[in-house]
């Protein structure tokens, strides 16, 4: 009956592993930002140093939270992971992720991250299921200067 008054686990982030290089090389001792934000009621922000190979990562991120659950309330996350090089903010990943559910789509990019400095930073598409519970793709986008072998569509060079 009171259902609205239930938490519900909301993943705001799923694991993330990625490797920084500067012109193919791999970068030590980088500060890696990881900023989520659930519908401006929840923020989170955590940090991680490369290590001799480039290799970082961070954990999965969840929540309890009855905002799902109220009426009228729309879930969403966002996401931006970015580097510290030279001052300077590289972005590695930032978009926003709908719903409370991991999304699978986001979990493979975020699972493989090659980012290497010398890369523009571009506005992608991306294909995938937006739930376990769906088989159907869905088109997503985001912002980074890393890159994907597979399922990765430029769609817009930024500036910096």
């Amino acid at each position: 009956m009171f259902n609205f008054l239930k938490s519900k686990e909301v993943s705001l982030c799923s694991k993330v592993y990625g490797r920084i290089l500067l012109d193919g090389k791999p970068m030590l001792n980088l500060k890696i930002v990881r900023s989520l934000d659930y519908i401006g009621e929840h923020k989170y922000q955590d940090s991680t140093l490369s290590n001799e190979d480039g290799i970082f990562s961070f954990e999965p991120y969840s929540i309890k939270s009855r905002a799902p659950k109220r009426l009228f309330s729309e879930s969403r996350v966002f996401q931006y992971i970015y580097v510290i090089y030279e001052g300077e903010e590289k972005v590695l990943w930032s978009t926003m992720q709908y719903g409370c559910d991991e999304v699978p789509a986001y979990s493979k990019k975020l699972s493989s991250m090659c980012c290497d400095l010398s890369n523009p930073k571009v506005n992608f598409d991306f294909y995938g299921r937006a739930s376990l519970k769906r088989s159907s793709n869905s088109k997503f986008s985001a912002i980074s200067i890393c890159r994907w072998e597979d399922n990765f569509e430029i769609s817009e060079t930024l500036n910096n």
